[in-house]
This record gives structure tokens, C-alpha cells and sequence, in this order.
């Protein structure tokens, strides 16, 4: 490009100033206070401001020698990309805040898509069960071959025993590697949302019915069925539940794809993408407790059956009144602000 005349350059500047000022004016209080000072609205001014800059000061750069003009864009641009681009220090409250209000509102928010994907996993899981009972060796098929192969032995070992004689170094590597499975399995479902939702439906089916076949399996004798679900039930509550919580997520990512409405594709991905992601998030903390109490209750057989059952009744209706009741006293607007698109609330799940 030819260098900008001295004319042309008294134009550049006062069409431009103005945005600079007012860029600037932002830039400082963000600065001073962060962010979160800016209400919506300054946000998106704030990033608009920023690309229209660094804009000018790619013409600048080809089109003038002037030292001040490009010092000063340079700074302001480099001031700024700082503050947009800053790493985010995990916040605790806000970790708190998510977990205590935000999460629970957001599943009564999208409670239609729980209802699908729980209906799923519980309609299989009866499903199984009846399968089982009419045909144990056919129902055996939806198995893993190595579950298959361990069967009898594991029956005959829950008829006489009630855990496992491991100790703290064991739970520990237990907890971990249950943990990281179980989350696979969850983000399995969360993810097979952008193919519309097959590979949820079949995370959640899978589930279903493994654990159904497996259950009627080991409930044919009554001390078995006992022990069997007092290592099944304290931790199998939670994460089952969050499994059809990642589930949800995973429709909620597919209705964005399938039924768009009269949004654009790109809209609606970005508005549901939210939703569905806050609810993976939700649902794989819901996994890591999960897992601590896979690793560290459900195992020691010194804890008799009936406080482990006792211990998963307590888990259930705590989980019940979570759901229900958690963060009602919340302002409505939270769930609002949570679910926006502007870069002010993204600092929420970043843990």
C-alpha cells in the first residue's frame, strides 16, 4: 500500500480516535478492577473495540512512519490482548457457587432432557432384568466375555463375602483408576452428541442393560443379592445418575444439531453447546465423588452390608433433595448469566 498522506492521515486519526479513547477508557477500568466490572453490554464493546484496533494498527503499520501513532497503537493493542487473553486463576467460591446453585439449577433447567436419557438407562436396566430371568445364558451375550467368564466365581464369592480385605494404598489406586473410567465412559455420552446423539443412546442403553442382566444374575439368592448390592448401590446411585446426566448433555448437544429452529447451525450449537457443557461439567464432578466412594466405602468388608445400604438410602435422598431444592434461593438471573454468550461469564468453568 502507498504511504498514507499527511491529509489522509488527519482523517485516519479523527475517524478512529474516538474508539481508541473509548477503548482505553474500558481498558483501564478492566485493569484496575478485571473484568467482571463491565456489564454485558461493555463487554461486547470491549472486544469489538479490540479488533477494530488491532485493525488500525495493521493499516498504521503499512501505511505510516509515524513513531507516536504506532507506539501508541501498539501498547493499547498489547495492553488489551493481555487482559482478553489472560489465564484465569481457579476461583473457589465460583467452583462453590456452581456446585451449591448453578449445576442443580441448570438440571431443573434442562430436566426434559435428564427425563430422556434416565427413561433410557431405567427402561434397559428393566429390560435386562426380564431378558436375565427368561434367558440367563442369552442375556449373557450382552456382557462383556470377561464379566461372562467371571460370573460364577463372583457369585460364589458374594454368597460368602461382603467386600474385599484390601487396604489404603489399594483404594487409593482403585479410586483413581474407577474414577477415570467411569468419567471416559461419561464423556462418551456427552460427546457422541454431536453424532445427533447415537453414541449417547448407545452409552446409555449399554448401561442399562449391563446392569440389569448383571443385577437379576446375582440376585437369585438372597445373601448374594445382599452383599452383591451393598457394593453395587453407595456409589452405583451417583454414578448412574451422573452417566444419564453426561446422557442428557449429549441430547442436548444433538437437538442443537437436529432441530436448530430459527437459529442459525452455528447459533444454536453455541447457545445449547453451553448448556450441554455446564452439564458434562456438573455431571463429571458427580463422577469424582462417585469414584472416591467406589474406592473407599464400597470396598472394605469391614463395613457390614446393611451400613453400606443404609449409607446408599442416604446417598439417594440426598441426591433427591439436591436436584430439587439446591439453589432456588439463587437470583433467576444467575442461570441467565451462566448460559450467555459473553466472555464475562466464561470464567466460570475454568477449574
Amino acid at each position: 500500500m502507498p504511504p498514507i498522506r499527511q491529509r489522509d492521515l488527519n482523517q485516519f486519526l479523527q475517524r478512529r480516535q474516538s474508539r481508541w479513547k473509548r477503548l482505553e477508557l474500558l481498558l483501564t477500568r478492566v485493569e484496575e478492577s478485571g473484568l467482571s466490572t463491565l456489564d454485558p453490554s461493555e463487554v461486547r464493546e470491549f472486544g469489538a473495540l479490540y479488533r477494530q484496533t488491532s485493525s488500525d494498527l495493521v493499516t498504521a503499520r503499512s501505511r505510516t512512519a509515524n513513531a507516536e501513532i504506532l507506539d501508541y497503537l501498539n501498547d493499547l493493542v498489547a495492553r488489551t490482548y493481555a487482559q482478553v487473553y489472560r489465564s484465569r486463576r481457579i476461583d473457589p467460591n465460583r467452583l462453590i457457587e456452581f456446585i451449591l446453585a448453578d449445576f442443580p439449577q441448570l438440571v431443573r433447567h434442562a430436566w426434559k432432557y435428564l427425563a430422556l436419557s434416565s427413561s433410557v438407562c431405567l427402561v434397559c436396566f428393566f429390560a435386562g432384568w426380564m431378558m436375565s430371568r427368561a434367558d440367563p445364558m442369552g442375556a449373557y451375550h450382552f456382557l462383556p466375555p470377561g464379566m461372562v467368564r467371571s460370573i460364577p466365581a463372583l457369585r460364589e464369592k458374594w454368597r460368602n463375602e461382603s467386600g474385599h480385605n484390601i487396604g489404603m494404598t489399594e483404594m487409593s489406586v482403585m479410586s483413581s483408576f474407577i474414577m477415570t473410567h467411569n468419567i471416559g465412559i461419561g464423556l462418551s455420552a456427552f460427546a457422541g452428541g454431536i453424532f445427533l446423539g447415537l453414541p449417547t443412546l448407545y452409552v446409555l442403553v449399554q448401561t442399562g442393560v449391563m446392569v440389569g442382566v448383571l443385577g437379576e444374575g446375582m440376585s437369585r439368592n438372597p445373601t448374594t443379592a445382599v452383599n452383591f448390592w451393598s457394593l453395587i448401590l453407595p456409589h452405583g446411585i451417583l454414578e448412574l445418575s451422573a452417566i444419564c446426566v453426561m446422557g442428557s448433555a449429549g441430547f442436548v448437544l444433538a437437538s442443537a444439531l437436529a432441530a436448530p429452529g430459527r437459529r442459525t447451525l452455528r447459533d444454536s450449537l453455541m447457545e445449547r453447546g453451553r448448556v450441554a457443557l455446564f452439564l458434562a461439567l456438573g455431571g463429571g464432578l458427580m463422577l469424582v465423588v462417585a469414584g472416591l466412594i467406589e474406592g473407599f466405602i464400597t470396598p472394605p468388608a469391614w463395613i457390614p452390608p446393611w451400613v453400606k445400604l443404609a449409607f446408599a438410602a442416604l446417598t439417594l435422598v440426598g441426591e433427591v433433595l439436591y436436584f430439587a431444592r439446591a439453589g432456588r434461593s439463587a437470583p433467576s438471573a444467575r442461570l441467565a448469566a451462566l448460559l450467555s454468550h459473553d466472555p464475562q461469564q466464561t470464567q466460570l468453568p475454568t477449574l
